[in-house]
């Protein structure tokens, strides 16, 4: 449930396939629009994701009998590979310069009740 972006109709919960979040990284021209929610609440962040992954992607190849049988080895393959492309593409220019987008989203300003301090995406 915590999957975001053009979901397409495969989605693994039926009542979760509208895509969301389509336009984040378009202010910057890059598409951000992959990727996981962090925590519950509307912002990502590309370094706890790629842990997220390193550890799906252990568990795939240290119990892939397990998943075979249980059906859920080709889910947490699309799974990983969701995280994944969004994690390469949160680094751009890799030849010169290279820009990391470590956060995508704002979280909200602790102690600050004014419209400028509210979390999401700014949009």
């Amino acid at each position: 449930a915590q999957r975001y972006g053009d979901l397409g109709p495969t989605g693994s919960l039926p009542w979760r396939t509208a895509p969301s979040f389509l336009r984040d990284g378009a202010d910057v021209g890059v598409d951000l629009s992959k990727g996981y929610f962090d925590a519950g609440d509307y912002i990502k962040y590309a370094q706890p994701a790629a842990y997220s992954m390193a550890v799906l992607a252990w568990g795939a190849i240290e119990f892939p009998d397990g998943l075979e049988r249980s059906g859920q080895l080709s889910e947490l393959h699309r799974a990983i590979r969701w995280g994944t492309d969004f994690i390469l593409r949160s680094a751009t220019h890799i030849a010169h310069n290279c820009t990391y987008y470590a956060q995508v989203g704002r979280g909200a300003s602790s102690g600050c009740s004014e419209a400028r301090c509210k979390y999401d995406h700014g949009y």
